[in-house]
């Protein structure tokens, strides 16, 4: 399982912003230690810090265990979709000052793995990868200390954790990072979601930097324009309800009150039309599609259009720190009908403008910054449409959830420790009193 997606030659080397140097390398992304690295320049440019946060996080690499080159093969590749939220989050932890190398200081370890973009681009199956990353969890000093609760994944998918089968089973405790807080109708006879408020994170999905910027030209003043609200989307059989989920098929509800007044909803349509679409409608529809979370949410903020989420069992991205009852409309999906037409043609321009105001102040949490290889010209779209992208992006809103999560104590229920009896130094054991090598 050594296969590599071809891409361009490796780059020189991007500087990080911690004094490495990185390179993807036969597809895998390697840091170096580099000391001639301007730290203000590079802080800035790839805007991975936040000063008031004291997180630091351990990332492991081919180093600690040979199976992560190949969970981490064809950067290039990976990071483009919506799957690139698994590259993004890994080449920015490597560049970030609130990376350590020193595996004792850390508040957490991030197992990086490219799995939904490996499994879609045939290079590994999910048996593959699942077989991987236990073997990995398992062959780690530090996850045996706390049984993993201190250890990071991200499964930047609808799919979710359904590319690490054995989850339950190998990484109970972790942490995971996802978009994904519902059922995957792939997996019919899936009954819980794998995602869990108190434990994981939720994130956004990945808008294209060339997509952000026809969203955000796209967009009308409020007065200006033409539709009262939209969908264009498939409704075929795969995005039917999951069968251990809500009932409501919210995608053909949807479609069984298109011909209302100042509508624009009917199957897909091609891109460029979609987009001119959401600049000049008011209300966005939300609902669910094969899962629960949908890309077309954030579009519909660049494009200023308000959403309206009809998926009941989304929890949204940051709502901890983003008020979301000023960003989103939120109806349950079995009010789809002509009473909630009613409901959103009463709405006052006054009204819809704070939900727009608002949309703007805190849409770019929802954007992913440039990493250490992007290249010069979309930095350039992306900054523009969020100048204040080194303050406010989706890296950032990631790091700050987890600066939360972080314990004093590096210990779950699975952990056993005890001092050595004469030099007092900590020791850790596994359930059959086994030394775990720190």
């Amino acid at each position: 399982h050594t296969h590599a997606l071809t891409h361009s030659a490796p780059h020189s080397g991007a500087h990080s912003s911690d004094g490495h140097v990185c390179q993807r390398v036969d597809g895998s992304t390697q840091c170096r230690a580099d000391t001639r690295v301007d730290l203000g320049q590079h802080t800035g440019k790839l805007a991975v810090y936040d000063p008031s946060l004291s997180l630091k996080v351990y990332v492991y690499g081919e180093n600690d265990h040979t199976h992560l080159q190949h969970l981490t093969q064809a950067a290039t590749f990976c990071s483009r979709g919506q799957w690139g939220p698994d590259v993004s989050i890994h080449e920015l932890l490597l560049a970030s000052p609130h990376r350590t190398l020193d595996k004792r200081a850390a508040d957490f370890f991030y197992v990086p793995s490219y799995g939904i973009c490996l499994f879609e681009g045939h290079l590994l199956s999910i048996p593959d990868i699942g077989a991987a990353l236990a073997e990995v969890a398992h062959a780690l000093p530090y996850f045996k200390r706390t049984a993993g609760r201190d250890h990071i994944y991200s499964f930047a998918s609808g799919l979710s954790a359904g590319v690490f089968p054995g989850w339950r089973e190998h990484i109970p405790l972790s942490v995971k990072l996802s978009p994904e807080t519902e059922l995957f109708n792939d997996l019919p006879d899936m009954r819980e979601p794998h995602f869990d408020t108190w434990r994981d994170v939720v994130i956004p999905g990945r808008i294209d930097y060339a997509a952000l910027a026809e969203l955000a030209s796209a967009s009308k003043p409020l007065r200006d324009r033409k539709h009262l609200a939209t969908f264009y989307g498939r409704a075929d059989d795969s995005r039917k309800p999951h069968p251990h989920g809500d009932p409501t098929d919210t995608r053909r509800a949807l479609l069984s009150i298109a011909n209302l007044t100042g509508h624009a909803v009917g199957e897909l349509i091609p891109k460029d039309q979609h987009t001119a679409i959401l600049g000049d409608s008011k209300f966005c529809y939300v609902p669910r599609g094969k899962s629960g979370w949908s890309l077309r949410l954030f579009e519909s903020l660049f494009a200023g259009c308000i959403p309206v989420l009809v998926s009941d069992r989304w929890e949204l991205p940051f709502e901890e720190f983003i008020d979301v009852t000023r960003l989103v409309i939120k109806l349950p999906g079995q009010f789809i009908s002509a009473q909630m037409w009613e409901l959103l043609n009463s709405m006052s321009v006054e009204v819809l403008q704070q939900y727009q105001d608002y949309a703007r102040a805190v849409r770019c949490w929802y954007i992913y910054p440039p990493g250490p290889f992007e290249l010069e010209h979309w930095r350039r779209i992306v900054h523009t449409v969020c100048p204040e992208l080194h303050e406010q992006n989706a890296f950032l809103g990631v790091l700050k959830q987890l600066d939360k999560k972080k314990r004093t104590s590096k210990t779950s229920t699975r952990s056993f420790y005890f001092p050595h009896p004469t030099t007092g130094q900590l020791l850790w054991t596994d359930k059959d009193l086994n030394l775990i090598p720190l």
